[in-house]
């Protein structure tokens, strides 16, 4: 059980609510199917993307300064507060 008086207890609700919101994104389903395909690939590829949205967080993540990348992952995670 939580303890409402906390020091993290409002940061802690923030993020089960993100957590909530990112239950409607892609599955673990997405990730075993690209295993999947890794594994039967002749020549597989050092890395390899997996989910919708992971191709504009790592274009992000080379665009943007580390700072501003690591703010947004903050914001969307609910942690930044």
């Amino acid at each position: 059980m939580e303890d409402p008086a906390a020091p993290n207890a409002a940061r802690v609700g923030r993020w089960r609510e993100k957590l909530e919101q990112y239950s409607k994104r892609d599955g673990p389903m997405i990730v075993a199917e690209a295993i999947a395909c890794i594994l039967e690939s002749r020549k597989p590829k050092l890395r390899h993307v997996a989910g919708r949205d992971a191709k504009s967080v790592l274009l992000l993540r080379e665009l943007l300064p580390r700072s501003v990348f690591e703010r947004l992952i903050l914001e969307d995670s609910g942690l930044d507060e």
